[in-house]
C-alpha cells in the first residue's frame, strides 16, 4: 500500500527506495519496515529496499524446429530478498555477425510469479529473415551470408522500484534457412575445381591437386605408379561452414534433407551401378587415405554424360551435422571399383554437388 509522511508542509509518498528515520534512544535510526494497526492486527505498510533483484544465469539452445530456447535450473530465475519481485520482462534482439544489435523487443512479460520456478524453458521462434542463407555463386563455390545471433536480456523490477538488467550477448547463431549447395573448392590459380586428381591436359596422364584442399580420385588402375581404389570429392570446410553451432556444447544444426549429384564425363568410367559413401576428410594430401562411414548409396549411371541424383538419409544428415563426415567418395560395389569423372572440367560443373535443405 502507498505510505506517506508529512515533511512539515505537504505529504510525500515513500517510494520504497526512500529510507525513513525515527528518533529513538537519543539518536536517529534508519527504518527498514513500517507497520500499522488496522484495528484487528498489525499490517506491513512499508518496506525499504534499494537493492535490485537477483537474476540467475541461463543458457540458450537452438533446435531444428527453428527455435531458440532459454533454460535455467537449480533455483528461482529471479529473487529479491527485501521487497519482493514485482515483474520480469525478457527481451530479444537480432545481432548480425560482426555487427551491433538491431534493438530490443519485448518477448516474455511476467507478473504472475513465473520467475519463482526452480527450472524453466521458454522457446522463441526465429524469423526466417534472420537466418543464414547462401549467397550468389562464385566460380566453383558459394558463400554463406546473413548470419545472425539472437541476444536476450532480462529486466527484473522489485516492489520498491529497483531494476536489474542482465544481458546475454551473442546467445547463439540462428538456424540456416533454404537450399545450400556444397561443391569442391575452386583453384583460381589453375582455373579448375579440385574435382579430380588426374590432369588430362598433361601427357602422359598425371596426378594434380594433391595439396590442400585437393581431390584424390581413382578407378583401381595404376596411373603414375599409384593405385587409387577409391575416388573422393573433398569439400574443404564447406560442411562445417553450413552446419552452424546451435548451442554452447558444440552441437550443430542438422539439415532436413539432402542429395548427392554425380555425372559421367562423356563415356569415361564404368557404366552400370555406381556406389558412394561418406568419408572423413576435408581434403587429401595425396598420402592420407579417407575413412569411409555410413550407409552406401547406389544408382545406375549408363550412357554418355549420364547423371544421377540420390537422396541422403537421416544418418547421412546426422554425420554431416556432427562433422564425422566431411564429404562423399565413390566406393567398391561388390568386386568392382568406381571412380569420380576423370576430367576436372566436368567436375567444375555440377558433378559431385551436395545439396542440403534447411526448412
Amino acid at each position: 500500500m502507498p505510505t506517506y509522511v508529512h515533511d512539515g508542509s505537504v505529504w510525500q509518498e515513500l517510494t520504497g527506495t526512500d529510507r525513513p528515520f525515527v528518533h529513538a534512544g537519543g539518536s536517529f535510526q534508519g527504518v527498514n519496515e513500517i507497520y500499522v494497526h488496522n484495528g484487528s492486527g498489525w499490517q506491513q505498510a512499508y518496506q525499504f529496499d534499494n537493492t535490485g533483484p537477483s537474476v540467475a544465469d541461463w543458457t540458450v539452445v537452438g533446435n531444428d524446429s527453428n527455435q531458440m530456447t532459454i533454460n535455467w535450473s537449480g533455483a528461482a530465475f529471479v529473487t529479491d530478498a527485501a521487497s519482493g519481485v514485482a515483474s520480469v520482462q525478457i527481451q530479444y534482439q537480432y545481432t548480425p555477425y560482426g555487427g551491433s544489435g538491431e534493438g530490443w523487443n519485448a518477448w516474455q512479460n511476467w507478473t504472475g510469479g513465473e520467475w519463482t520456478a526452480s527450472s524453466g524453458s521458454y522457446g522463441f521462434t526465429v524469423s526466417n529473415a534472420k537466418r543464414a542463407t547462401q549467397g550468389s555463386a562464385a566460380p566453383g563455390f558459394y558463400q554463406i551470408q546473413n548470419l545472425y545471433y539472437v541476444d536476450f536480456r532480462v529486466i527484473a523490477t522489485d516492489n520498491a522500484g529497483n531494476v536489474t538488467t542482465k544481458e546475454m550477448a551473442n546467445g547463439q547463431l540462428t538456424r540456416p534457412y533454404g537450399t545450400f549447395y556444397l561443391v569442391p573448392p575452386y583453384d583460381a590459380a589453375n582455373a579448375r575445381t579440385y574435382g579430380d586428381s588426374y590432369s588430362l591436359t598433361a601427357t602422359p596422364d598425371s596426378f594434380v591437386g594433391l595439396g590442400e584442399p585437393s581431390i584424390r580420385s581413382g578407378n583401381g588402375t595404376s596411373v603414375g605408379s599409384q593405385d587409387w581404389s577409391y575416388g573422393c570429392w573433398f569439400y574443404g570446410n564447406e560442411v562445417e561452414t553450413y552446419h552452424l553451432y546451435r548451442d554452447a556444447s558444440g552441437n550443430r544444426y542438422k539439415a532436413d534433407s539432402g542429395t548427392l549429384f554425380a555425372q559421367r564425363h562423356l563415356t569415361s568410367g564404368i557404366s552400370g551401378t555406381w556406389a558412394w559413401q561418406q568419408h572423413n576428410l576435408t581434403f587429401s594430401n595425396g598420402a592420407t587415405g579417407a575413412s569411409f562411414l555410413g550407409n552406401i548409396l547406389t544408382a545406375s549411371i549408363s550412357g554418355s554424360n549420364a547423371s544421377a541424383t540420390v537422396n541422403l538419409d537421416s544418418d547421412h544428415l546426422t554425420a554431416f551435422s556432427n562433422l564425422s563426415a566431411k564429404g562423399f567418395g565413390m566406393v567398391r560395389n561388390g568386386s568392382t571399383n568406381y571412380r569420380v569423372c576423370r576430367n576436372y572440367l566436368q567436375d567444375f560443373s555440377a558433378s559431385g554437388t551436395i545439396t542440403l535443405v534447411f526448412n
